[in-house]
């Protein structure tokens, strides 16, 4: 997969002992706070955020649209989906040691039912 392949060349550009401070969604979290369609302000902008996820694949493909003074713009993503189990089996499969989840990037522990975000610091192996 990309993703493996993109960690192997991390883990290759990282000394021996290096470490890797990874963010993603929380699929846990996910699973049980999917939300389709989703409207918000922001910074003056009314933005549409409309979600699929895709089961089969794993992802999620989100498109965003920005709405200001009667002018829209387009946003696109798709993002791989993990639980905190699949992306330690994709770390390990690269050559990292997981060496502890966090909730966010502040450092809170780790819930997967109620984190939000996955953040994983692993260490490269030897």
């Amino acid at each position: 997969s990309d993703d493996l392949k993109t960690l192997i060349a991390i883990k290759k550009a990282l000394k021996n002992g290096g470490k890797l401070v990874l963010d993603t969604i929380n699929g846990v979290y996910l699973s049980k706070n999917f939300i389709n369609k989703n409207w918000n302000r922001m910074d003056g902008l009314l933005v549409l955020e409309q979600s699929e996820w895709v089961k089969k694949e794993n992802r999620v493909h989100t498109k965003w649209t920005f709405i200001h003074d009667d002018r829209e713009e387009h946003m696109e993503s798709r993002i791989r989906i993990y639980t905190n189990e699949s992306l330690s089996r994709l770390l390990k499969k690269a050559g990292f040691k997981v060496l502890r989840y966090f909730g966010n990037l502040e450092g809170a522990r780790f819930m997967p039912q109620k984190s939000s975000r996955l953040v994983v610091l692993a260490q490269k192996g030897k």
